[in-house]
């Protein structure tokens, strides 16, 4: 049975009615905000220049970063500083916060406290989008930060380097999928038992996984030797381009002149987690307020649309 002009225009006009009461979940609005008055003012937390997750959180959200209150060099840092006032916000590797940081870190609202040298962190974890991050959400792509870690290199790789790779994109998945997310399901690795060094660079995200990894093929091949020295993703990059390290860890995907440079894969998946202090009420916020936020478009909490 057809359904006439009349009730057409009933039902679109039901759905806008629908749109205003529940806001984006509905039909792309955005949600409503809770009172932020007293908050005051926004005060933004950076990662340094050269950081992967910066550079990854840049590029994602598309922004240029103006609005920086703080700048710190690490996730513990990060925690610190956003659990100590309820009017700052910053951004971490989202691996790094639920493995190195402390078990029982979820990826809902509700705040978690985790002890940093005798400070109590209470910080939260809030949705992007609409979307909560979690390893469900990171390996359906459906949260809005999602990145790849990557090893690159220059030129061709040598015996051990490739018994190594074969290793990490094997039976060295098990190791990566205690981390983050792994790229393939982790199957057999039979090591040729190559012998020589390597000597590995980069960021401090992609280090923890990076340093399972190493331990893990040790017990395959007892005749290689393998050094990590922890920077960031830009430093590995430019060092395995300069030729002063064998092999770069990236928490951020390549630039054009650096894929034109090295070879790169990437060996497991992660997501960039938007952290508020506890107290905050904020439980969501979208990319493009996100954008408006760290490019400085709003200066105060109450500025946000």
């Amino acid at each position: 049975m057809g359904i006439n002009m009349s009730e057409m225009k009933k039902i679109t006009a039901g759905m806008m009615c629908v749109c205003l009461l529940f806001g984006m979940t509905a039909c792309g609005k955005k949600t409503q905000m809770p009172d932020v008055r007293n908050l005051g003012q926004i005060e933004t937390i950076s990662r340094e220049e050269g950081s992967g997750t910066r550079e990854e959180f840049d590029t994602q959200v598309d922004v240029t970063e103006k609005n920086v209150g703080q700048t710190v060099t690490s996730t513990k840092d990060m925690l610190r500083a956003v659990s100590s006032a309820n009017n700052k916000i910053g951004y971490a590797a989202y691996s790094t916060i639920v493995n190195e940081l402390g078990e029982g870190v979820n990826a809902k609202d509700s705040a978690d406290r985790l002890t940093l040298s005798g400070q109590t962190a209470d910080y939260k974890m809030i949705k992007v989008d609409g979307v909560a991050v979690s390893e469900k959400t990171i390996r359906s792509g459906k949260y809005p930060l999602c990145r790849d870690y990557y090893v690159a290199y220059e030129g061709k790789l040598n015996a051990v380097e490739q018994d190594f790779m074969r290793y990490v994109m094997s039976a060295g998945q098990e190791e990566v999928a205690k981390f983050c997310v792994n790229k393939k399901k982790a199957t057999t690795f039979l090591s040729d038992k190559s012998k020589g060094t390597i000597a590995i660079e980069g960021s401090s995200s992609v280090a923890p996984v990076m340093e399972s990894l190493i331990a893990g093929y040790a017990e395959y091949n007892a005749n290689a030797k393998i050094t990590l020295k922890i920077t960031d993703s830009s430093d590995g990059l430019n060092s395995a381009i300069r030729g002063q390290c064998d092999l770069a860890i990236s928490s951020r995907a390549l630039k054009d002149y650096e894929q034109e440079l090295l070879s790169y894969e990437a060996i497991g998946s992660d997501a960039i987690a938007i952290l508020l202090q506890k107290d905050n009420p904020i439980t969501d916020l979208t990319k493009k307020q996100l954008r408006d936020i760290y490019g400085g478009s709003y200066k105060n909490w109450s500025d946000i649309e």
